[in-house]
């Protein structure tokens, strides 16, 4: 899905990375928006975490991982500019899985749940973590087989 916007000049561009003004006059990326349905129901329409995962298999594992095993699309930054370097599960029960990001601000609390659809949901504290502050690996010794797909793939962080 593409977001457009009209700029000042009444040309319509492709926007890229949405920002708000808050009410301390701060430029903030934003992360999500919401909408009110018909039936007053709050629906997610936007979110910067939400990318297309084409599993690559390699040596026992099946998944994403940067470079050369899979692909993420549109890309494999997140929405705090932060990089995803791998989503990978191995291809024997249970499916331990792994994901890997480096970047700024890691901490075992940053990252707060990863969808697969399809697939589950799998919470970070739930997950065994290692490294911080500029990159993080979250484990799960009990994950999903990535070796079919595509998978949409949604990460919320903190």
């Amino acid at each position: 899905m593409n977001t457009y916007i009209v700029d000042s000049g009444n040309v319509t561009r492709k926007l890229k990375t949405p920002w708000v003004i808050d009410s301390g006059n701060v430029a903030r990326k934003i992360k999500k928006i919401w909408v009110i349905d018909s039936g007053n129901v709050a629906r997610l329409v936007f979110t910067g975490n939400t990318f297309t995962l084409t599993s690559g298999t390699a040596g026992g594992s099946s998944g994403y991982s940067n470079p050369g095993l899979g692909s993420l699309a549109p890309s494999n930054l997140l929405s705090d500019s932060n990089t995803i370097q791998e989503i990978a599960s191995s291809n024997t029960n249970p499916h331990p899985l792994i994901v890997s990001i480096t970047g700024s601000g890691i901490s075992a609390g940053y990252l707060a749940s990863i969808q697969f659809t399809p697939g589950s949901t799998l919470l970070g504290s739930a997950a065994t973590f290692s490294g911080g502050p500029t990159s993080g690996q979250w484990n799960w010794s009990t994950g999903l087989s990535l070796a079919a797909g595509p998978y949409t793939v949604v990460i919320t962080i903190t």
